[in-house]
Formats: C-alpha cells, sequence, structure tokens
C-alpha cells in the first residue's frame, strides 16, 4: 500500500476542493456563451423573417415585371404591322409626292423644249413669210414658263425645307383659325407652293381653298386632292363676291410683287374678306443682317425685302385694323458677346403681319384716302 506524502496530499486535498468552483466558473462562461448564441440566433431569425418578406415582394415584383413584359410584347406583336404599315404608307406617300412633282416638272420641261423647238420653226417659216410671223404668238413665252416653274419648283424644295418642316411652320395659324372656325373660314391661300398648308388645314376638315402661278404647283396639289386654281392671284380675287372669305392668306409672296401690285392685291383681299376676317402675311425678316444681305436673294423673283414696320403700315393704310407683327423662327444664335449684333445676325429669319378687317361700325370710321 502506497502512501502520498502529506505535502502532496494536501495539495490534491486542495485541488479537489477549488473543482466545484472551477466548473461553477465554467458553467456560468458555457451559460453567458449560451445566451449569446441565443441572441444571436434570435438577429438570425430576425433577418430571415426580413429576406423571407423581400423575397415575397421581390418575387411579386418580379411577378408583375413578367406582367407588363409580356403585354408589352403582346401589344408589339399586336401593333408591329400596323406601325409597320404607317411607316410604309408614310415613305410611299412621300416618294409619291416626289415622284410626282418630278413627273410634272419633267412634262414642263418637255414643254418647253419643244415650245423652243416649234419658236424656231416658226422663225424660219416666217423668214419665208414675215406676215405669218408677225401675226404669230411667240413660243419661246410658253417655253420660257415651263422653264421657270420647273426650276421655281426645284429650288423651293432645295431651300424651303421638308413638307413636315413647313407644316409645322404653319401650325400657330391653324391655332388662331380654330379659334373662331365660324368666322375664319373658308380660307383662301394666295401662291399655295406645294399645298403643306392646304394639307394641314384638310386634316382638320377647314374649308380651303389656294391660288398659284405656277403649273407644277396647281397640278401637284390637284394630284393630292386640294383645290388649288391655277392663275393670277388678284384676278382671282377679283371674281370673288364680297365679304365671302373668312381667311385670306400669303405666305412667302408679297416680296416677289411690284409695291403697286401689293397694294391691289391687299385691297382686293379687304374686299373680299367678311368683317371680322383675318389677314395673314408672312415674309422675310430683313431686321436679321443674314436673311437682309444672302438669304433673301437665293430666290432669283424675290423683288426686294419689306421691312416689318412697312407692311404694318400698308395693311393699316389700306383699311385694316388691330395689325400685330409677329417675329418668327430665329436663326442660330451666333458666337458674338454683343447682344445688339447677335439680335442682327440671329434675329428672327422671318415674320407675319396679321391684321383683321373691321367690322361695319368701326369701317364708317376710317378715314378716306
Amino acid at each position: 500500500m502506497k502512501f502520498w506524502p502529506p505535502s502532496e496530499l494536501i495539495a490534491t486535498l486542495k485541488r479537489a476542493a477549488a473543482l466545484p468552483r472551477l466548473l461553477k466558473t465554467q458553467m456560468q462562461a458555457v451559460q453567458v456563451s449560451m445566451t449569446a448564441l441565443e441572441q444571436k440566433h434570435q438577429q438570425l431569425e430576425l433577418k430571415n423573417e426580413k429576406l423571407t418578406a423581400s423575397h415575397s415582394q421581390l418575387t411579386g415584383q418580379q411577378q408583375q415585371l413578367q406582367k407588363n413584359h409580356d403585354a408589352s410584347v403582346a401589344w408589339m406583336q399586336q401593333m408591329y404591322p400596323e406601325i409597320v404599315s404607317a411607316i410604309g404608307k408614310k415613305l410611299e406617300q412621300e416618294h409619291f409626292d416626289k415622284l410626282t412633282q418630278d413627273v410634272f416638272a419633267a412634262v414642263y420641261s418637255e414643254v418647253g423644249a419643244f415650245s423652243d423647238r416649234l419658236d424656231r420653226l416658226q422663225h424660219t417659216a416666217g423668214q419665208a413669210n414675215p406676215a405669218e410671223l408677225a401675226n404669230s404668238t411667240p413660243a419661246n413665252a410658253t417655253a420660257e414658263d415651263s422653264r421657270s416653274a420647273g426650276f421655281y419648283l426645284e429650288l423651293e424644295r432645295r431651300f424651303r425645307g421638308t413638307a413636315d418642316e413647313i407644316s409645322a411652320r404653319a401650325q400657330p395659324y391653324l391655332s388662331l383659325l380654330q379659334t373662331d372656325p365660324a368666322l375664319f373660314t373658308p380660307v383662301l391661300d394666295i401662291g399655295s407652293g406645294r399645298g403643306e398648308w392646304l394639307a394641314l388645314l384638310a386634316r382638320e376638315n377647314i374649308s380651303a381653298s389656294g391660288v398659284d402661278l405656277n403649273p407644277i404647283n396647281g397640278h401637284f396639289c390637284r394630284s393630292r386632292g386640294l383645290e388649288v386654281r391655277t392663275g393670277d392671284a388678284i384676278a382671282y380675287l377679283a371674281s370673288l363676291a364680297p365679304a365671302s372669305l373668312g381667311t385670306v392668306t400669303a405666305f412667302h409672296l408679297v416680296e416677289h410683287l411690284p409695291f403697286a401690285t401689293l397694294l391691289a392685291l391687299t385691297d382686293e383681299i379687304l374686299r373680299v374678306l367678311k368683317p371680322g376676317g383675318l389677314l395673314i402675311y408672312e415674309t422675310p425678316n430683313p431686321e436679321n443682317i443674314l436673311v437682309a444681305t444672302q438669304y433673301f436673294w437665293i430666290d432669283p423673283t424675290h423683288i426686294k425685302p419689306l421691312p416689318p414696320d412697312l407692311l404694318h403700315f400698308l395693311v393699316m393704310q389700306r383699311g385694316f385694323t388691330n395689325a400685330e407683327i409677329r417675329r418668327l423662327h430665329p436663326g442660330e444664335l451666333s458666337p458674338t458677346p454683343d447682344a445688339t449684333l447677335q439680335a442682327l445676325l440671329s434675329g428672327p429669319r422671318d415674320y407675319a403681319v396679321i391684321a383683321v378687317k373691321p367690322q361695319l361700325a368701326q369701317a364708317a370710321n376710317l378715314p378716306v384716302d
């Protein structure tokens, strides 16, 4: 039998006595760790609940997005043929319009060439019989008219802008007419050109017609179903009854006329308008230096620019009232710090004078020339 030395026995007993306290401390540490783990577990459970809710919300949003996507795809599948058809019709119409103009230009070019040949034949025949030549009508007048008509058509196509651009510029006038359709219709457009303004009025079911000297323009407009006569505007106005029109428009026409003709035109317009009817003149604005010195002269049929104050005075002096000047279509800004020079170079390139035929009571008080 082995006997421990007293010192070792005492140490062993002390360790044995301290063991419960050590176990208690370790148990307390384990309990603290368990508490911490429980808290972590609760936090993770809370986060899991939030993630589950977020997932459910995202799932719902995803399902809604899928529904929207499916609806968009279905709509596109349904509308695609219509969109393609509409684009195709637009392109076909633009191609048809250009082709029609080209055909008319070619026809009138041939007419001009034929008239040249006819004139030479007449001249040759006239050498044999001078009396017949003296009594004949010069064919070169027809040739010149045909060549001018074709040239002017190409000039407008090159410099005036597309049909959509011109229609957009005319939109404010349409809004003006729509304020009182009964008073401001029917409309007569003088110098109808390619008919952009008349086509815009037709789309809005506004009664309108036009008159133009250029036979190609006249044929082209009629091919589009627009009512346009070929002839002299003043002569046509003279054939109309007094107070038979609601509005007369003339876009970029007055700068082509001798001043005496402009006065006569304005007088005839005043006669055929209803009391309260509108006159609209639009013309290049010489307040813009680039217009006055360059752009205006691109068109060789322009005679001279008319300052806004002059045209305003003219319509008032001829008997119109409530005339106003509207400056239109500002140019591109020039890189200059000087505000005055900026306005001269980049100011409105066009302007309109809009005037009203006075009511009968007002007309009675107008001064007599």
